[in-house]
């Protein structure tokens, strides 16, 4: 393709937006309420969820805006042959598919570690003698998560919410893509083919399969997408409400 059909595929992609303008379902940022003079004692809850609480909205809107994006990027593909549309997905849709592939699980980490530091902080008024021992950021997992948290009222429906952000079968549907994007080779968007050879081991007998998995279709992907957006939008609005009740307890309002 020549520079001039790129920039008119740009320009089919935002007439394409201009002719589905369906809304975008966005978090808003204001929406903490905290006293407006913090003890200096709550000052490191009151920073940890200044912060965490923007950046869990930015990447939660960044899904969603991004997933829509890939939406109007499958209604092109299917106004070109098979040939343009290999330096489409080159150009513009595989670097926007590998951000939305891997968010969900970003998001599901960042709620962890979240969740964990501000039940922590909080237990240190609901709880006798607590110790400030959680683990280092850098441990921070599922299982540190559960233990400071399980005490709120609120945490329970959080933490089933949160199991659908990126679970098994996202993983399954998409062929284990973050994991192996990181760590091995992933399926391809829309055109190749990888995985050639597989080596396995059963019962301590090594064995090789030779095949290959198909690459990611746009048209499957964006609606998985959408419902892991669905599910990181409520986690969030199940956040909101254990972060309430902790702070009803901390400023005893």
């Amino acid at each position: 393709m020549e520079e001039v059909d790129f920039v008119e595929a740009y320009k089919e992609y935002w007439k394409i937006l201009k002719e589905n303008r369906s809304s975008v379902k966005l978090l808003k940022y204001d929406w903490i309420n905290m006293p407006s003079s913090i003890p200096i004692e709550w000052m490191v809850y009151s920073q940890y969820l200044n912060e965490h609480s923007q950046e869990l909205v930015n990447s939660i809107n960044q899904l969603a805006v991004s997933t829509r994006k890939l939406r109007i990027w499958q209604k092109l593909l299917e106004n070109h042959d098979e040939e343009k549309n290999i330096y489409i997905v080159n150009e513009f849709i595989e670097p926007l598919a590998t951000l939305c592939l891997n968010l969900p699980y970003a998001i599901r980490g960042r709620f962890i570690f979240s969740v964990s530091h501000l039940s922590h902080q909080a237990n240190m008024k609901r709880i006798e003698n607590w110790k400030d021992n959680l683990a280092s950021d850098n441990s921070i997992d599922f299982k540190a998560m559960e233990k400071v948290s399980k005490q709120w009222d609120a945490y329970p429906e959080f933490r089933s919410s949160l199991s659908l952000l990126s679970d098994s079968d996202f993983s399954e549907q998409v062929h284990n893509f973050r994991n192996k994007y990181h760590h091995r080779y992933p399926p391809r968007v829309e055109f190749g083919q990888t995985q050639m050879v597989t080596r396995n081991i059963e019962n301590g007998n090594v064995s090789y399969d030779f095949g290959y998995i198909e690459p990611l279709q746009v048209s499957k992907m964006v609606p998985l997408l959408e419902t892991q957006h669905r599910a990181a939008y409520s986690s969030f609005r199940k956040y909101q409400t254990l972060v309430n009740e902790q702070i009803a307890v901390i400023f005893d309002t």
